[in-house]
């Protein structure tokens, strides 16, 4: 029942204002956001790290706006180390319930942290698991019995190798049991679902113990921890698994990034891969969403949920020069450029629309969800420097995942028509608005062959002297962002 009552709220009211903004917060040092959720009629919910506020260097972030996204409290929570909140969830009597690491409490180095608030983010108890060596918390739950059920790695004390861990805990956060799953290699999980047979749905990634090629991992255990099914993906290739779900025909959609043989500037690139399974793992299809047309462009998947037409929505990032995280956690390291992808998919993974967001900083897409009035909610991390410096984005978008102004005009994008398309000797750049803009156009390598600083108005660009092919137009001003394809023909 509560299966379909979900379904129906998320279902697009037609006529139906759909709200939209843009806006970042935090302090003079490093805020992110990973995780967002909505409160029905109140606003949003966000969860991050931020080393701006708090009681050490990164300290775990809670904050809420209200519809229009204007800040109504921000909390945060640690010691005097590390802290470092990866995702949250509201919890059945109004609270919150945050996963992080720290390295101010706990028995080792770092160790996996539970945070329990109240609806105004303040502190109710927190939990530490772990022992002498290294525990990291990446994701939780709450399950029907008000207890919670948490996902991450562990490090063995003799190997030095991380396998996946779960730990179900009571209400209070008491561990009941926990478990690990994993090879001689390192594994660990990044995201885990409740499934509709009481058990649980894990995605993560395995580095394999043959060829030590890292492979996206998905986990099917029973209430207890038990596993009923597993299976990996894209083996030998390298690629990381991020998110999965549940979905509503009782199969999984998982996503994540993988090697895709391109090499540019002897750098590899990965690319965005989403996968649908049966119920028993077995794979359906699969989408590679970006396609391999800009050839140094890399792209990487953060988060992935289905939406109230059976499609699903995705957000994460690519990278402008090809840089690739190769680690053992591909969070170590963050590339030169990176700008925000948003992409709509069909049922059958097919493309329905997408959008770049992209600037001077750097933009990582951390998460994306469908909200009541049909319209769409992003999270990302936008600043210069990933360790010190850079603000908690949060962007609320229409139904098609466009900012277009108060009086929701439908034109290409986000306010600006360009035509003709394909072109050959020129093209017209037309904006709805009368404020200022830049514009880009890169070739399939990534580089900038024709720019523009502090443009008004309608604006005709000379593209003679372009080879023919495409081409990736970007478009910005204050309050609209646009990422376009373009085809230049002889």
């Amino acid at each position: 029942m509560k299966k379909y009552l979900f379904i129906l709220l998320l279902i697009p009211i037609h006529g139906f204002s759909q709200i939209m903004f843009q806006k970042t917060f935090g302090g003079v040092g490093f805020e992110d956001a990973h995780v967002v959720h909505e409160i029905p009629g109140e606003g949003y919910v966000i969860a991050g790290t931020s080393n701006s506020f708090g009681n050490g260097s990164n300290d775990c972030m809670l904050f809420k706006i209200d519809l229009q996204g204007n800040e109504l409290w921000m909390k945060t929570y640690g010691g005097d180390g590390d802290e470092d909140s990866h995702y949250a969830v509201l919890t059945s009597d109004g609270g919150v319930a945050l996963i992080a690491y720290s390295n101010s409490f706990g028995g080792g180095d770092y160790d996996m942290y539970l945070i329990k608030t109240d609806s105004n983010g303040d502190t109710l108890w927190t939990k530490t698991y772990g022992d002498t060596t290294n525990e990291y918390g990446y994701c939780l739950q709450q399950t029907p019995d008000s207890g919670f059920i948490l996902v991450g790695k562990k490090e063995d004390s003799i190997t030095g190798t991380f396998d996946v861990w779960i730990i179900k805990t009571d209400a209070q956060g008491t561990v009941e049991w926990d478990t690990t799953y994993g090879d001689s290699l390192d594994d660990y999980a990044r995201f885990i679902e409740l499934t509709d047979d009481g058990g649980f749905i894990i995605a993560g990634t395995s580095h394999n113990t043959d060829s030590s090629d890292a492979e996206i991992y998905l986990i099917k255990t029973d209430s207890d921890g038990q596993v009923e099914w597993e299976n990996k993906f894209n083996q030998s290739v390298h690629a990381f698994g991020y998110a999965v779900q549940q979905t509503y025909d009782g199969g999984y959609l998982m996503t994540g990034h993988s090697y895709d043989n391109n090499l540019c500037w002897g750098f590899p690139s990965y690319n965005v891969i989403i996968i649908k399974v049966d119920s028993s793992g077995s794979e359906l299809w699969r989408s590679v969403p970006m396609g391999t047309i800009w050839g140094c462009m890399t792209y990487a998947a953060h988060s992935i949920r289905e939406t109230s037409d059976s499609g699903f929505v995705l957000c994460g990032m690519s990278y402008v020069e090809s840089i690739c995280k190769t680690a053992a956690d591909p969070d170590t390291g963050l590339p030169y450029t990176s700008n925000m992808i948003l992409y709509k998919g069909d049922k059958d993974g097919n493309y329905v629309w997408s959008h770049e967001i992209y600037g001077s900083y750097k933009t990582m897409g951390t998460f994306g969800t469908e909200t009541s009035d049909g319209g769409y909610i992003f999270t990302a991390y936008q600043g210069i420097d990933y360790a010190t410096d850079g603000d908690a984005l949060v962007i609320k978008t229409n139904s098609v995942g466009t900012l277009v102004g108060l009086d929701e005009r439908s034109s290409d994008e986000l306010g600006v028509a360009v035509y003709p398309n394909p072109a050959s000797a020129f093209i017209i750049l037309d904006p709805i608005a009368t404020a200022k803009y830049s514009f880009s156009i890169y070739d399939g390598l990534g580089r900038i062959v024709l720019s523009g600083n502090e443009m008004k108005g309608k604006l005709k660009v000379n593209i003679s002297t372009l080879t023919y092919g495409m081409y990736h137009l970007r478009l910005g001003s204050d309050h609209h962002l646009m990422s376009k394809k373009i085809i230049i023909t002889k």
